[in-house]
């Protein structure tokens, strides 16, 4: 009986020694970490050497760790990218460590259904899952977000009460049928198209950039507050109006696809391409109008093209101003838009007699500039087979200088001064002036063009 009772303890100890074994072997890789990081001259923490496996343990597997398990990742795929890029050690566990180093998230096209699991990483501040089959998202726990691209998912709401810090969402693609920003007001990048929006409150977000929100159902859109905004894109609503005069900031604007019938853009300067042809409107009366602004050195900007619908009212088109300028020696007059220009003529002697009309930036009905290198002059008209009859005369074509006011609100007359060899026509808005040329010989040619009673 001594012998059988020596037998069962020594069974018993070689039990408990393999246990420990096996126990230092599963944590090796953690012990071995943990040794590392104490061993420093400035850890100040205790010897590894008199730390057990059991404090290691303790210590790297609190109550913050979460295991990477069907129980919190039920999706297999979003299961596997948490295992593969953020469990270091490969131990099926995810420790406090490891959760806080996730500031990134990007699972792309990876056919996920579900995101369950994102609470836990509190760190995140950039997530990706565009192109997945989410129904739901749940980003609450994400405080700390500042880009989220759900894009093209079948997300039917999305809450972001909480990420107060976010600046960039994309979220177009999907089914929203709402979408509350009240609380982001850092947000600077929006893109919610082709969703089910029948409205959209932006008002306060005054940071933001870049807004995209077509293919919705909008009937309105308030972006007076976003003095920031650069980038518009609301085409494809059921908008009827559309104020941007307040947006000075704004350089690109779409909302082609619309039911516009009245657009303010103010008196912008920066606006480079407005597109507003669509579906409520005929393709057969679409005009473009090219903007044009001026740098500090006088020289001109040629800023892009705006596409509208002859039947849209547009108020605030830009305009631009046409200098007037007298070469005393040659007896001619010169018209030009170009602010360089006419500071490089009046410092060769010409006399600048100011501001002689405002043209519109744009219209349908163009102002041709020629020239005549052997006359020395320059000849103006709107008419196409004038412009070609001298053009086969060796007049050089100098393309479009202004363009005329289809509105046609202030007449430019025209006159011909029959005993001049060169540098014989006039034009002015000024009827007395007019007839007074005509009074000492000149004739009378008519209206060549009309500029507009705004300022520019």
């Amino acid at each position: 009986e001594a012998v059988m009772k020596k037998k069962i303890v020594a069974i018993a100890l070689a039990m408990t020694i393999c246990l420990t074994a096996m126990q230092t072997l599963r944590y090796e890789p953690v012990l071995a970490d943990r040794i590392e990081e104490v061993t420093g001259e400035d850890a100040g923490e205790t010897d590894p050497e008199t730390q057990t496996v059991e404090e290691v343990i303790d210590e790297d597997y609190d109550a913050s760790s979460v295991a990477i398990n069907s129980t919190n990742f039920p999706d297999e795929n979003f299961r596997n990218y948490v295992s593969d890029n953020f469990d270091t050690n490969s131990n099926g566990v995810l420790s406090s460590g490891e959760i806080s180093a996730v500031t990134q998230i990007n699972v792309f096209n990876k056919n996920i259904a579900d995101l369950t699991g994102l609470k836990y990483f509190a760190s995140l501040e950039n997530l990706i899952c565009a192109g997945n089959q989410l129904t739901s998202l749940d980003v609450s726990n994400n405080t700390a977000l500042t880009y989220l691209d759900c894009n093209s998912n079948q997300l039917t709401s999305l809450d972001l009460n909480s990420n107060t810090a976010l600046m960039g969402l994309v979220c177009g693609s999907n089914r929203l049928t709402s979408l509350v920003l009240s609380n982001n007001t850092s947000l600077k990048i929006l893109d919610c198209n082709s969703n089910q929006l029948t409205s959209l409150d932006v008002r306060n977000n005054t940071a933001l950039e870049t807004l995209q929100c077509g293919k919705n159902q909008l009937m309105s859109l308030d972006v007076s507050n976003n003095t920031a905004l650069y980038y518009l894109d609301c085409s494809n609503n059921q908008l009827t109006g559309l104020d941007v005069s307040n947006n000075t900031a704004l350089t690109y604007l779409y909302c082609y696809g619309n039911r516009i019938t009245s657009l303010n853009i103010g008196c912008s300067e920066t606006l480079i391409e407005i597109y507003l042809s669509g579906d409520y409107f005929t393709s057969d009366n679409i005009v473009c109008i090219q903007l044009n602004t001026y740098l500090p050195d006088g020289s001109l900007k040629t800023l892009g093209e705006i596409f509208y619908d002859e039947g849209v009212v547009i108020e605030g088109i830009p305009t631009v101003n046409m200098y007037r300028l007298y070469n005393p020696n040659s007896g001619e007059h010169f018209y030009t838009s170009n602010a360089g220009e006419r500071n490089h003529l009046i410092s060769l002697g010409w006399n600048d007699e100011g501001i002689g009309w405002i043209a519109p930036a744009r219209s349908n009905t163009p102002v041709y500039r020629l020239y005549n290198q052997y006359g020395g002059e320059h000849h103006y008209t709107t008419s196409v087979d004038e412009r070609d009859h001298l053009i086969s005369l060796g007049w050089n074509d100098e393309g479009i200088g202004w363009y005329s006011d289809n509105a046609r609100t202030v007449p430019l007359y025209r006159q011909y001064n029959p005993n001049a060899f060169a540098n014989n026509h006039n034009y002015t808005t000024s009827r007395s002036e007019n007839d007074w040329l005509v009074s000492i010989g000149w004739r009378a040619e008519g209206i060549g063009w009309y500029g507009t009673g705004r300022g520019s």
